[in-house]
């Protein structure tokens, strides 16, 4: 795709995530753009094979239901904190539901001995670093703050879909 169709086409926006990144479209825009869009994108360990997730995929790792990518290595859920407007993106746009009502599940499968509560991260930059030292670990930041984390070769950044 052309630097000038990824520009179009993050201009126009694409589904309710948009077209976040596009390989080398970070750089040409950079933060003032990427403030103005309203998406998530997901961060995972580089070494993690998965390309794409859907919005049902990240339901059922966000929610404890998904415990292993691929069947092998385990998941580990990081988050941001419940009054981050990264949180209350994603908890609308991707997981329909409130912080509080996240909380609340992971209160109860705590309490039942079936899940460890997601750690949570206050900036984005200390979320990738642990996601980066951490090979299962998947979680989320705005658009407009992922374009910072392009030059980090222990993150991959891919896009709700």
């Amino acid at each position: 795709m052309s630097d000038f169709r990824r520009v179009r086409a993050a201009r126009v926006g694409i589904g309710v995530f948009g077209l976040v990144l596009a390989g080398g479209l970070w750089p040409a825009l950079g933060p003032a753009h990427a403030q103005s869009e309203d998406s998530v994108v997901i961060l995972l360990n580089a070494r993690n094979p998965t390309q794409t997730l859907a919005k049902g995929d990240l339901v059922k790792i966000f929610l404890g239901q998904t415990a292993f990518w691929h069947g092998v290595v385990p998941v580990k859920v990081l988050i941001r904190p419940d009054g981050s407007q990264a949180a209350k993106v994603f908890y609308e746009k991707v997981l329909s539901t409130t912080p509080q009502a996240f909380r609340k599940h992971w209160d109860e499968l705590q309490l039942a001995g079936r899940g460890v509560s997601p750690r949570v991260f206050g900036s984005v930059e200390e979320l990738s670093q642990a996601i980066t030292q951490a090979p299962g670990s998947i979680g989320f930041a705005l658009a407009s703050e992922a374009w910072a984390l392009n030059g980090n070769k222990g993150i991959k950044v891919i896009n709700p879909s």
